[in-house]
Parts: structure tokens; C-alpha cells; sequence
């Protein structure tokens, strides 16, 4: 499962090999300024949309990579059985992330929001 690391400036998304394997994608890393909102999803797999391009999905289990619809592109990590943080992001290469954590309310509080 990614690893979400908040620190004082930046926030980064932290994947295992084979998350980075799935994802065709690394790590990454977001400054804390660029962060519009962030908001606990309880059922993550729900709450994706567009086209994968490139990445992972298997129905009922994962999603893993860069997901592109008609206002951009999201990076999408979650898996079924857990929830996840989504980031709303503005001036970045992604619109949102959505990733899953094991306490998300707990990152949205680190975050202030």
C-alpha cells in the first residue's frame, strides 16, 4: 500500500515496487501550497473517472496509474478494501491524487484542512 509522508513543505506519495510497476510510475512529490483540498473517500474505487493511460486496473481489487479525463489527469492508487486521501491539486501536473491510506482522516488533519 503507497505511503502518504506530510512534511512541512511538500507531500509525497510514497509506492512499493510493485505499486511503481502497475502505476508504470514513481514516487511523487507535491508541494503543500499546491494543495486546494483534501478529503477522506471511503470507497476509492468509486470515486475514479476517465481512461487509465498508462497503469493498472483489475475490477474489484485496484486501480494503479494515471487516469485521464476531459479536465486533465488524476493519479489514482487505491485498492477496494481500503480508503483513501484525495488531494486536490492546483498548478501540477495532475489534478487530483487519489491514494489510499490506512487513516486517511488523519492526513487531512496533518494537512489543516
Amino acid at each position: 500500500m503507497p505511503t502518504i509522508r506530510v512534511d512541512t513543505d511538500t507531500v509525497t506519495v510514497e509506492l512499493s515496487p510493485m505499486e511503481k510497476v502497475g502505476a508504470i510510475h514513481g514516487d511523487l512529490t507535491v508541494p503543500r501550497s499546491s494543495i486546494a483540498s483534501a478529503r477522506a473517500v471511503a470507497e476509492p474505487m468509486k470515486d475514479t473517472t476517465g481512461m487509465r493511460a498508462p497503469g493498472y486496473a483489475m475490477p474489484g481489487h485496484a486501480k494503479l496509474g494515471t487516469w485521464r479525463h476531459h479536465d486533465g489527469k488524476d493519479f489514482i492508487a487505491v485498492y477496494a478494501d481500503r480508503p483513501a486521501v484525495e488531494l486536490v491539486l492546483t498548478g501540477e501536473r495532475y489534478e487530483r491524487l487519489l491514494v489510499a491510506a490506512d487513516d486517511p482522516d488523519a492526513i487531512v488533519a496533518d494537512l489543516g484542512m
